[in-house]
């Protein structure tokens, strides 16, 4: 791995630590200040807002600092991927409002530091929702979704306005997976398709397809995905014939093997959203089979279960979560 005396983000396990040292690094996918939801379904109809809360705080509301402002459908979106850079939030595919149902190809930011409208900064190779969205060193990712059941592992700069590329391909098509991002891999759980239990593994510095390295504890789809820097986090999602689940599972990044489960949500949460802080979970939102506007967290250094901690100003589904 790379080292790095920056205080900021960094690809690679460790940072040289004041007064000598080292010390893991966080990962890009984590954030230090605070975290953010963006779009999603609340009750029968579409939302293009985008909410911001903090890390810190025990018990805070979040507060709606901007909106979506995708063409041809208003802005509103669900069943889209999430991203984050160290500087903005990214959003990916999707799907339009009722009547049209479109399934969307835009790639989209808005700023972490003046978050207000978004902008269209590319296009995904095809239209496509349901999809898994994860984070990086350097671009964003989608694997699978529909139409169809896709299996396309799919990337985008961050760096430059810039369409996605196909670079690879998960061992079976995704719906409503899990999205998880160590420094160098992505991985993807669960499965609306078949209602798979696999996780599966891909490289983030090379081109090319996933492979199979371990299983879900509990089969899942519809769960969010969060990472602390040695661990992946599959949280909630839906488990036939429930509605809704509370499952907190925990797999590592240093080997191939299994989750465990490890504790619970504050509440049943179905196709809510994941953000991760430094040293804590997010988990925002979701249906139990009703909407929740209640996000929760539970640390990364003990496995326990989560608390209630705060609310979101319009509760939602199938929406994307970030952090800075």
């Amino acid at each position: 791995n790379l080292c790095s005396e920056s205080t900021g983000f960094n690809i690679g396990a460790t940072i040289k630590a004041k007064g000598g040292g080292f010390t893991q690094a966080p990962l890009q996918s984590q954030g230090s200040t605070c975290g953010f939801v963006a779009a999603g379904k609340a009750g029968p109809g579409l939302i293009k807002s985008i909410e911001k809360f903090p890390f810190a705080a025990t018990a805070e509301n979040a507060s709606d600092v901007g909106e979506l402002s995708t063409a041809g459908n208003s802005g509103c979106l669900c069943e889209h991927a999430g991203h984050s850079s160290p500087t903005h939030g990214f959003v990916s595919g999707g799907t339009a409002p009722h009547p049209t149902n479109t399934n969307m190809d835009g790639i989209h930011r808005f700023s972490f530091s003046a978050p207000n409208n978004s902008s269209d900064v590319g296009e995904l190779t095809a239209g496509k929702t349901d999809v898994a969205g994860l984070t990086g060193p350097s671009h964003g990712f989608t694997v699978g979704g529909q139409p169809g059941v896709l299996n396309v592992i799919e990337k985008f700069s961050f760096a430059s306005s810039a369409d996605g590329s196909d670079v690879g391909d998960a061992t079976s098509g995704k719906l409503g997976s899990a999205g998880v991002s160590s420094f160098d891999f992505g991985y993807v759980a669960g499965n609306y398709h078949g209602f798979s239990n696999r996780i599966e593994r891909f490289s983030f510095l090379s081109d090319g397809n996933a492979s199979d390295v371990g299983d879900l504890a509990q089969c899942l789809c519809g769960a969010a995905g969060i990472n602390s820097v040695t661990n992946g986090y599959v949280v909630g999602g839906k488990k036939v014939p429930s509605s809704g689940c509370d499952f907190i599972q925990k797999f590592p990044f240093a080997a191939s093997t299994d989750s465990t489960d490890i504790g619970n949500l504050s509440q049943k949460r179905d196709r809510p959203a994941g953000s991760s802080s430094e040293d804590q979970g997010f988990t925002l939102g979701g249906c139990q089979p009703g909407l929740t506007a209640a996000y929760d967290r539970f640390p990364f250094a003990s496995d326990t279960n989560a608390s209630l901690v705060g609310t979101l100003q319009t509760a939602r589904k199938h929406h994307s979560g970030h952090q800075v």
